[in-house]
């Protein structure tokens, strides 16, 4: 067993991020004990992460610790290649062995075993005092979505020693693409404007009420392509930094106006436009749909599209993530809202075409996180209650 896992570095891999993991969730489902430990629940299965892993599991640690060679990875034809070098003291010379493209089976069971990962700790963690103390404060939980949407792909991403620009952190062009995403947010209008508002004063029931907003979903989609088409470059940003700033500092306004601001108000705008916007897409069209592109390309090409099964993928476990919303383990599966799978898959499309035209993460961000910055606070601020 052990040779199998020393010759398999991707799951020297997993194993830290599980134990990185563990180390994370023990502290926060045993928060009411000593501090003592709680601080040993969690430093010792990280500390056994790193010693185990670091040191004598990842094999291109040991070849530089060894000083038998060295490992790098670069991207060619949108695939991972690794090329490993050996050094030979004793004749002195380099010999170049081999490049491997890396398997399919291992990037795909790679994104299985994150997505459970994500998926699990944030269902598990609904119970967890932390997260309810969280709640009842700030009226939303900061730790689990940091450890699920952030830290997790980040620590993937960073033992791995991929190259961030290939999973969308970058600020390349970052002028056009914060305007795409300010464009993104005016076509939103669309699906939650007239779709969902829409259906919510015409008293619509389901299915009819989901057909109406799936429908608006695809509008919006063809709507965005045309849109990105036939985008121009922008030479500045400033306007467009103003615009964000005024748009998140406007339900704050409107709660001082009718004497209704609070810490939940304030907080909401900072979870959705942070940790839904940015976080959310770090993890799907940064992470998942990434590492699945490295593994299929981009063959597919709709409207003048490049995409592949990265984004199909990805869109569907971004539609999963939220059936499980509403998701009670006593009572099962039937708590399930499958009444927005459909709905929440589309904005995963859409977000991830975004995503594939600008090659970078800021314009599906902020398309994900400033509707939702100022949708949120305003229904907390007036108790609008939607679908």
């Amino acid at each position: 067993m052990l040779t199998f896992i020393r010759k398999s570095p991707l799951l020297s891999y997993f194993l830290l991020v599980f134990l990185l993991a563990w180390g994370v969730w023990l502290p926060i489902q045993f928060w009411n004990l000593p501090p003592v430990l709680i601080w040993l629940a969690g430093i010792a299965p990280i500390g056994a992460g790193i010693l185990v892993t670091w040191l004598v599991l990842c094999p291109w640690h040991r070849a530089r610790t060894s000083r038998r060679g060295w490992r790098s990875v670069r991207s060619v034809d949108g695939l991972n290649v690794v090329h490993y070098s050996f050094v030979n003291k004793e004749k002195g010379m380099k010999t170049q062995t081999a490049s491997i493209k890396q398997n399919k089976l291992y990037i795909v069971f790679e994104v299985i075993f994150i997505y459970a990962l994500i998926q699990t700790l944030i269902v598990l963690s609904r119970s967890i005092d932390l997260v309810q103390r969280e709640k009842q404060a700030l009226g939303w939980s900061y730790t689990v979505p940091l450890i699920c949407f952030v830290i997790l792909p980040a620590v993937v991403i960073w033992l791995t020693r991929r190259n961030w620009e290939e999973y969308g952190v970058s600020l390349k062009d970052w002028r056009t693409n914060l305007d795409i995403g300010i464009k993104a947010f005016v076509v939103l209008i669309i699906p939650h404007g007239i779709g969902r508002s829409g259906a919510y004063f015409l008293g619509l029931n389901p299915p009819t009420r989901d057909i109406v907003i799936d429908i608006t979903w695809v509008i919006a989609i063809a709507v965005m392509i045309w849109v990105m088409n036939r985008h121009k470059p922008v030479a500045s940003g400033r306007n467009n930094l103003i615009l964000i700033a005024v748009l998140l500092l406007l339900p704050i306004l409107i709660a001082l106006w009718v004497n209704k601001l609070s810490v939940v108000v304030v907080s909401t705008i900072v979870w959705q436009f942070v940790l839904s916007g940015f976080g959310e897409e770090f993890a799907f069209r940064g992470y998942f749909q990434s590492r699945l592109n490295q593994a299929f390309g981009r063959p597919m090409r709709l409207l003048g599209v490049q995409f592949g099964a990265g984004l199909i993928v990805a869109s569907l476990l971004f539609g999963v993530l939220h059936i499980f919303n509403g998701f009670d383990p006593a009572i099962g599966f039937a708590s399930l809202g499958w009444d927005v799978f459909i709905g929440n898959t589309l904005a995963g499309f859409f977000l991830g075409i975004i995503r594939e035209k600008t090659g970078t993460l800021l314009a599906p961000s902020i398309a994900h996180g400033l509707p939702d910055a100022l949708g949120e606070p305003m229904m907390k601020i007036f108790g609008w209650v939607m679908y």
